[in-house]
């Protein structure tokens, strides 16, 4: 049920390159969707928090819609306990987060014949559990874009 983490060459990230507001990827959308979750503020999601949004998604939606997860790229989060002094080395993993960027997509959910409103209403709630900014966008109605 927990998420699998790609395995990197080193297990603690380091500090990389600051990407521009030109070189970020901002995905709409896929073919293979009806529904997208997409964040309207950038911030950061632990593994914690997708772990619950991917239970409630199973509990509440069960097998009459798919999910796309489109988050990728953990990073690691470090930290030493408030007694240690400075000094001597990087500090073990705390835990896992992925870093989102606004109007990138989180979710993609795909269904046949299934109540539309009440698939919104579940993802309504299920975007509650998020430490960002949310909106949902329907395929069928593109004239939004």
């Amino acid at each position: 049920m927990l998420i699998q983490l790609i395995k990197n060459k080193y297990a603690k990230s380091f500090s990389g390159k600051k990407t521009t507001k030109n070189q970020q990827n901002k995905k709409k959308s896929s073919n293979y969707s009806t529904l997208c979750l997409i964040a309207n503020q950038s911030g950061i999601v632990t593994d914690f928090q997708f772990n619950a949004i991917k239970r409630e998604f199973k509990r509440k939606v069960k097998k009459k819609a798919q999910i796309f997860i489109c988050l990728t790229s953990w990073i690691s989060i470090t930290k030493k306990p408030q007694s240690v002094r400075l000094g001597r080395g990087k500090a073990n993993v705390k835990y896992h987060a992925i870093v989102i960027k606004k109007g990138s997509v989180l979710f993609e959910i795909k269904y046949n014949n299934f109540n539309n409103q009440k698939i919104k209403n579940e993802l309504k709630t299920i975007s509650k559990k998020l430490p960002i900014k949310t909106h949902l966008f329907d395929l069928k109605k593109r004239w939004i874009l």
